[in-house]
């Protein structure tokens, strides 16, 4: 299976380009899941110095909690297999906060495993971010809105 290949000295350069249709697909995904985190996974390319969303796919909270989020393996697993027959891969990881819009110290763990944008969404200041671990510090990468 295919991720996007972007270790953390790359990204940097790189941006997180997203349509407005992906925006407003997290924002609901989160309304929903209030006040648990809502989670998903964002498949596309990558083209220009850019990481280009083709499509957000929103995946069950299997923690139902509001401090953190887990995804079903095989629902992962499924995932990642059905982008790759599409030709897409995994370019960015979305979940919820209810108030900070930055990692917290699980996400940071877990950015480790998944070396990818992690897009974070503030439910309290609808707030958006997008962020990539870089020596064990989070970085932000510019999200740019097509």
């Amino acid at each position: 299976m295919k991720r996007a290949k972007n270790h953390a000295e790359k990204i940097g350069a790189k941006r997180l380009c997203l349509s407005q249709e992906h925006l407003d697909q997290s924002r609901k995904a989160a309304k929903d899941s209030y006040p648990n985190e809502a989670c998903g996974l964002l498949f596309g390319h990558e083209k220009d110095n850019a990481l280009v969303a083709i499509e957000f796919k929103l995946l069950p909270n299997v923690d139902h909690s509001a401090v953190h989020f887990s995804i079903d393996p095989r629902d992962l697993y499924d995932s990642l297999v059905e982008a790759e027959e599409r030709g897409l891969t995994l370019i960015a990881i979305f979940h919820s906060h209810l108030i900070r819009v930055h990692p917290s110290e699980t996400d940071r763990k877990f950015m480790e495993l998944w070396p990818i944008p992690w897009l974070i969404l503030s439910t309290t200041s609808d707030r958006f971010g997008a962020f990539i671990l870089d020596e064990g510090k989070s970085q932000e990468v510019r999200i740019q809105v097509n």
